[in-house]
C-alpha cells in the first residue's frame, strides 16, 4: 500500500508564515519561496538573483534534481520581496539568495513548524504546494463550464 504524502492545509501554511513573518523576515521570505514555487531544498539553496526573471515571473532552477534545469512561476508580490531581500543585503548576481544549508533551512521549516504544533518537514511545503495548486486548477475547469 501506498503511503499517502503529508502536506499542509492552507490555514496551516498561513499560521506558519505569519509565524515566520513575525520573528524574522529571511525565514520569512524562504518559507513563502517554497510554498509559492514547490522547490526542493537542494534547489532553493542554489537559487542566485540571475536565476529569477522578475519580468516573466518565473525562477530559473539551474540544479534540479537529476541534473535538469527548470522554470517555476512565482506571484508578483513574492518576486517584488525577493527583489527587495537582494538589493538590501546587496547579494551578488552569482550568490545563493539565502545563503543557507539544507541542514539550515530544514532546522527553519521544523522550527515554524512547532509553532503550531505540527512536524513539519520541507518536502511537506512541497507536497503542500502540489495539492493546492491542483486544487486550485480544478476549481477553475470546474467553474469554467457553468
Amino acid at each position: 500500500m501506498t503511503k499517502i504524502p503529508d502536506y499542509l492545509e492552507k490555514e496551516q501554511v498561513d499560521e506558519i508564515l505569519n509565524a515566520a513573518k513575525t520573528c524574522n523576515h529571511r525565514d520569512y521570505l524562504l518559507l513563502r519561496f517554497m510554498w509559492r514555487t514547490g522547490v526542493r531544498v537542494s534547489e532553493v539553496i542554489n537559487v542566485t538573483p540571475k536565476d529569477i526573471e522578475y519580468k516573466n515571473g518565473v525562477v530559473n532552477i539551474r540544479k534540479a534534481k537529476g541534473g535538469r534545469q527548470r522554470r517555476v512561476p512565482l506571484d508578483q508580490d513574492t518576486l517584488k520581496m525577493l527583489s527587495d531581500y537582494v538589493l538590501a543585503l546587496n547579494i551578488p548576481e552569482d550568490q545563493p539568495i539565502f545563503g543557507l544549508t539544507s541542514r539550515q533551512i530544514e532546522n527553519i521549516v521544523k522550527k515554524y513548524g512547532n509553532t503550531i504544533g505540527v512536524n513539519v518537514h520541507p518536502h511537506m511545503l512541497r507536497h503542500s504546494f502540489a495539492i493546492h495548486s491542483f486544487a486550485a486548477a480544478w476549481i477553475c475547469v470546474d467553474y469554467s463550464c457553468c
